[in-house]
């Protein structure tokens, strides 16, 4: 897997939220890193993404959600790297989901802003998804991104 470009738009993504941008544009478009955008859609991260006819190159538009004029994702962050990859099985992510749920009514105080849940995004064998999606699939795999 080619975690370049995947390092690329969370760089992106982590910039713009830190910066309090609405929305930013990208000129990559890799296959990788439409199906992250997919699952940053899916489960409420940002708002919605699209593409962008500009002359002769296709642009990525990314829209942020804004929750009381502040970002949604607080940290965003590539677990798996190029010398370093990192797998989950779905022992593991049964039990992340299941502590998750069950502190998900709890407000966890850190660095002045709460944590409500966390995100996994996983390369599996069923594609990209999230911890959740790939749960329901029975699959693990490695893991691509942490948000928080």
């Amino acid at each position: 897997m080619k975690t370049s470009n995947i390092g690329f738009l969370i760089n992106a993504l982590q910039n713009a939220q830190s910066n309090g941008t609405k929305s930013i544009q990208l000129s990559m478009q890799s296959k990788q890193c439409i199906s992250l955008l997919d699952c940053l859609v899916i489960d409420g991260w940002i708002e919605r993404w699209n593409f962008i006819e500009n002359q002769n190159q296709t642009i990525i538009q990314v829209f942020f959600k804004d929750s009381n004029s502040t970002s949604v994702i607080n940290k965003i962050r590539m677990v798996s790297k190029p010398g370093r990859k990192v797998f989950i099985s779905l022992k593991e992510l049964l039990n992340n989901v299941l502590h998750l749920n069950k502190t998900k009514t709890v407000v966890i105080k850190q660095n002045h802003s709460n944590h409500f849940f966390k995100t996994l995004i996983l390369s599996t064998s069923k594609g990209i998804l999230t911890d959740k999606i790939a749960l329901k699939h029975g699959v693990g795999g490695q893991l691509l991104v942490s948000i928080h």
